[in-house]
């Protein structure tokens, strides 16, 4: 699979364990009543995860597109180790392609090539930085698990 796109491509979801424990956690914040309201409702277990839960979750999947994102984006071991010269992505090709014929890098170009690596990561980021930030600000959060003035159905 050397020269070819696929390990790098296959390196992408090592992240998924983080990606997991953000989905666990914005999940475990959701209050049961929802859940207890939409059975007596008459929906079952899945229809409440596709009906009531998952449009809520819209935050999570935000926030894991653009750490998933910024992180592939700046993947620069990978990428050398296993593309050719030709085929390797602009982190890659800054760090390799702007040199004179000394070996020594050309600042100007490289200043360059900077700001033309940091663009669509900054564009990403505004553009997704509301569900971005709740997505991670919230994730944490839990519900209190009682009410203190809740009274007994027994």
């Amino acid at each position: 699979m050397v020269g070819t796109y696929w390990p790098w491509v296959l390196w992408g979801p090592a992240a998924a364990p983080c990606l997991v424990f953000l989905f666990r956690q914005f999940f475990a914040g959701m209050p049961r009543e929802l859940e207890e309201a939409a059975i007596v409702d008459g929906c079952g277990y899945g229809g409440t995860f596709w009906r009531i839960f998952l449009p809520q979750t819209w935050p999570v999947p935000t926030a894991s597109f653009v750490i998933t994102f910024t992180r592939s984006w700046g993947d620069f071991i990978a990428p050398m180790l296993l593309l050719p010269g030709d085929r390797t992505p602009h982190s890659v090709a800054i760090m390799a392609s702007y040199v004179n014929g000394n070996g020594l890098p050309v600042n100007n170009l490289l200043a360059a090539g900077s700001v033309t690596y940091v663009v669509p990561i900054l564009l990403i980021f505004l553009v997704a930085q509301r569900g971005f930030v709740a997505g991670t600000s919230t994730t944490g959060l839990k519900q209190p698990p009682c009410r203190p003035f809740a009274r007994s159905h027994a």
